[in-house]
């Protein structure tokens, strides 16, 4: 690529371009079988139009598409931070990129240097920035043990009950992981059980939209970047729930939450209290329990049902990633008339499964739709009887059109259709594709996390990598809601729906950190010892309504 871009040989020999790790990978939370974010670092020449994304023979794109061991390339350039997703000889990878202002890339790069994102655009600095969060959060953790526990627990907990999907508005890996660093600063000497204990009591307490802060909002960095700023108003439809990141420049990482999502968060949150509140007044204490999986088939009565397919395998993909990535714009253009929750998964059906008859590749995806009870704002009319969703989502269907890679002939022959399926008219198939999913299951072997001495349950600690544990399976009960609202264990509210049958509603054509936290105490230095930490956290704390006797019993 720099030869054909007239360096001279000597000059080509020094070219080079680095790779780092972030996320769960680097925070050490990754799980056998999950994806490995990448962050790939070029010189100044490089751009992501001409050599990240595209058809060219110099293109990383095309070069991994001719790669013997790579099976897939997904790639995601309309993103809020463009992303390549390849798998790899069996490996999920999701590559990101950045070119820095250098002509060379040097030896030793220190990510957390703010200097590192000095001329450089907004959207590369939100790159780079995936690799300086992911190291200021370590630094900011008191104790690596407890926190690399707990955070393997939480990131289970969510996926099995399906809220980790930042991308359809619900937690992603660093939003977990700045989360449970939260709770670490609070209780610096807590072991892992008491972490996740206080992690489901404080955050499903928290008068959100209150922004959750492991450090001060630095305001004085004169390099020109855009800093999160919460403004004296509150805007409805953003920054719901901010978790901000603790690196220059902060910017909110849950961005893509709405108020439909947040709901559902806030839910889980309480049923995961309700659940830990349990397992702390039992004598053989078992956190199998706190990630069973949601069965969201048998929880709703009605479903709004997303096709997307294509007529070939490339268009198929770069549409789908579209497709998915607008998903959330979906939830919030309908979430003022019904209460709605999306799933993760993107379902497949099987050879011959699906019986509409067309041929080509094509996925599904489901949201949860039950009617709203309360007017979501206080402005907001009273939930009607009827709902209509036609209007809302032949608009979210007409924006998905304006892909660039759509207008301008890039990708044919693809197309996206919303239907609305009652829960006795799911296809068959919808409990198979599950199946050959597989359960996300809580087993001591693949989490390092199992009972009770895994978890410290009794404040000490215990082994951080135990063997055995409780798996725990999907449940896929034989019975559908009966349209009662759900007050059990499992926290779940599926309301009665009027109406029955399917119905189509429309169709298209870093430097160091400090560990000062709330954004009102002056903090400490982050290299103090733990008790002086939690010293200056206390005033927070007690101002969440903890008292001096709670914290007495944090077990730090």
């Amino acid at each position: 690529m720099s030869t054909s871009l007239g360096f001279a040989e000597a000059d080509v020999a020094k070219q080079r371009g680095l790779i780092y790790t972030f996320g769960s990978y680097r925070l050490g939370a990754h799980k056998p079988g999950g994806d490995i974010d990448v962050l790939c670092v070029g010189p100044q020449h490089c751009t992501r139009e001409a050599h990240f994304f595209g058809s060219d023979t110099s293109c990383l794109e095309t070069i991994l598409r001719a790669h013997p061991d790579v099976k897939e390339v997904q790639p995601v350039p309309g993103a809020f931070i463009p992303v390549m997703r390849v798998d790899f000889d069996g490996i999920d990878l999701d590559i990101i990129f950045a070119p820095l202002p250098m002509a060379e890339m040097p030896d030793g790069i220190d990510w957390r240097e703010d200097w590192m994102l000095r001329g450089v655009d907004e959207r590369t600095a939100n790159t780079l920035n995936g690799t300086r969060v992911t190291d200021a959060v370590l630094s900011l953790v008191p104790n690596r043990d407890g926190f690399h526990a707990a955070l393997k627990l939480i990131k289970t907990w969510a996926e099995n009950r399906g809220i980790y999907a930042n991308k359809l508005g619900f937690l992603g890996g660093i939003n977990c992981a700045i989360l449970v660093a939260k709770i670490c600063q609070w209780w610096p000497n807590a072991a892992a059980a008491k972490i996740v204990s206080r992690f489901f009591e404080m955050f499903s307490n928290w008068t959100w939209p209150r922004a959750v802060l492991l450090t001060r909002i630095d305001y004085s960095n004169t390099l020109g970047h855009k800093v999160w700023f919460h403004q004296g108003y509150h805007n409805p439809y953003w920054d719901v729930a901010p978790i901000i990141t603790p690196v220059y420049p902060a910017f909110n990482s849950t961005h893509n939450v709405s108020l439909a999502t947040r709901e559902v968060m806030v839910e889980e949150f309480r049923r995961g209290k309700a659940v830990c509140d349990q397992i702390f007044g039992s004598e053989c204490p078992d956190f199998g329990r706190l990630c069973e999986p949601f069965d969201f088939f048998s929880e709703f009565r009605k479903f709004l049902c997303v096709k997307i397919s294509g007529k070939d395998a490339e268009s198929f993909k770069r549409w789908q990633g579209w497709v998915v990535a607008r998903l959330r714009l979906l939830v919030q253009s309908i979430q003022e008339l019904m209460c709605v929750r999306p799933w993760p998964e993107e379902l497949t059906p099987g050879p011959g499964e699906d019986e509409d008859g067309e041929e080509g590749p094509r996925c599904y995806l489901f949201l949860g739709v039950t009617k709203r009870k309360h007017p979501l704002f206080e402005w907001s009319p009273e939930p009607s009887k009827q709902v209509a969703l036609t209007q809302p989502v032949e608009s979210w269907i007409g924006k998905l059109y304006e892909f660039s890679d759509y207008v301008e002939g890039r990708i044919r022959n693809v197309s996206v259709s919303v239907n609305i399926v009652a829960a006795e008219k799911l296809p068959p198939w919808v409990a198979k594709a599950r199946s050959r999913g597989g359960a996300r299951g809580l087993a001591g072997s693949d989490t390092g996390l199992g009972r009770e001495g895994a978890l410290g349950v009794d404040g000490e600690g215990g082994d951080p990598n135990p063997r055995g544990g409780k798996r725990v399976k999907y449940l896929h009960g034989g019975g559908r809601g009966r349209g009662k609202e759900n007050e059990g264990e499992d926290g779940s509210a599926a309301e009665e729906e009027s109406g029955s049958g399917q119905g189509r509603v429309g169709e298209g054509p870093s430097a160091p950190a400090t560990c000062r936290t709330g954004g009102r105490q002056t903090g400490t230095s982050g290299t103090q010892d733990a008790p002086i930490l939690q010293s200056n956290l206390t005033g927070e704390l007690q101002a969440l309504g903890v008292t001096e006797a709670d914290l007495g019993k944090s077990g730090g």
